[in-house]
């Protein structure tokens, strides 16, 4: 096994962080989601950048979650044309 590769496990005592994390982050996207669909790129990409640092907080900077946040942001201000 590489020994430069690193998983984390949920247990049971993160395991509730984790999903605490991702139920509101997932909230957090869906109402920037709702935003940026009413033309509020601005208040769709702070709400983006709040689910984000949760899902970098539970899941690393790294992980595909934070990657949709990432993505997602990037598509807003590209809706803002900066």
């Amino acid at each position: 096994m590489d020994s430069n590769i690193h998983i984390t496990l949920a247990t049971p005592r993160n395991a509730a962080v984790f999903r605490a994390a991702n139920v509101t982050a997932v909230q957090l996207s869906n109402e920037a989601m709702m935003r940026g669909n009413r033309g509020d790129y601005q208040g769709a990409i702070d709400q983006y950048k709040k689910a984000l640092q949760l899902k970098i907080n539970a899941y690393g900077e790294e992980s595909v979650q934070a990657a949709i946040s990432y993505n997602a942001i990037g598509e807003n201000y590209l809706f803002l044309k900066k």
